[in-house]
């Protein structure tokens, strides 16, 4: 699924399979006689989760049957894949639409893990998964009831950057400042590449040469070290690449390592970016 951005010119893929689309009115809204909480327990806000009746909504369906909200406020897919048995490494799932290297989330299904990577696509209604490191498998009998998820890979890639090309001059990629919106525990991984090299990945051959400064993981969650940053919604963190060529661009994503933590369940948000560069030889 792509969806365009008329606003900002941008666009993405949503990896996820669905069949079909439409609308639906919610009856009634939220009222204060079914609200027990106490004030000293609520940190919401007054706009936040705001139901309103018969406010119009999107939703969407699958290839088996199911229909579900289609919210920009939830960072998760829905596990609307019913799970019709687990035997071993092996998950029936009917017409599963699934492809290998995909990630997936099992709920109710007491299969020893709840994440796992398709790692073979048996037939339209069998794959086979486990963990980034290795295979599962459960001893236990599968009592049904169970669903499956897709959980999609995050991915941000940016055009080809060089501020000095009229000048005739490469650039140099010294760092760049993220602002991220603040999360509990969030993590991106940050690569990067040069002189439209895309298949060369700039970060990782800094590890192999021992050249890398610091991390490039992007973390969006507050610092020990910064206390104030516990209290903010957004954070500037730095990430540094120190690389150059006639051009550079970056690629945010999570790694499998990543996926398997679960990462991807808490969001990521980015706001703004600050890079810092310089001239670098001629092109």
């Amino acid at each position: 699924m792509i969806i365009f951005n008329q606003k900002n010119k941008s666009w993405a893929k949503f990896d996820d399979s669905i069949t079909c689309f439409g609308y639906c009115q919610q009856a009634t809204g939220e009222t204060w006689e079914n609200d027990f909480g106490e004030w000293h327990d609520d940190e919401s806000t007054w706009d936040s989760d705001l139901e309103v009746p018969y406010q119009k909504k999107l939703i969407a369906g699958n290839q088996q049957g199911y229909t579900f909200y289609l919210d920009d406020d939830v960072f998760s897919q829905a596990p609307v894949l019913s799970v019709a048995n687990i035997s071993g490494t092996s998950v029936t799932v009917i017409d599963h639409n699934l492809k290998v290297n995909d990630f997936v989330q099992l709920v109710d299904c007491d299969a020893g893990i709840t994440v796992g990577k398709v790692y073979e696509v048996t037939d339209d209604n069998t794959i086979k998964i486990r963990e980034h490191n290795g295979d599962f498998a459960t001893s236990n009998t599968y009592q049904g009831g169970g669903t499956l998820g897709r959980i999609a890979r995050m991915e941000i890639k940016s055009k080809q950057w060089n501020p000095y090309i009229e000048k005739g001059f490469g650039v140099k990629l010294n760092k760049i400042d993220f602002c991220v919106s603040a999360t509990s525990g969030g993590q991106v991984t940050a690569e990067y590449n040069v002189s439209s090299a895309k298949n060369l990945q700039m970060a990782n051959q800094s590890v192999i040469s021992g050249a890398q400064l610091g991390s490039n993981t992007l973390d969006t969650y507050a610092y020990d070290l910064c206390p104030l940053e516990a209290n903010q919604d957004r954070l500037w963190h730095s990430v540094y690449f120190l690389g150059h060529g006639s051009s550079v661009n970056i690629h945010l994503y999570h790694t499998d390592e990543q996926m398997q933590a679960g990462q991807s369940s808490y969001g990521f948000t980015l706001e703004g970016m600050i890079l810092h560069t310089e001239p670098s030889g001629d092109i």
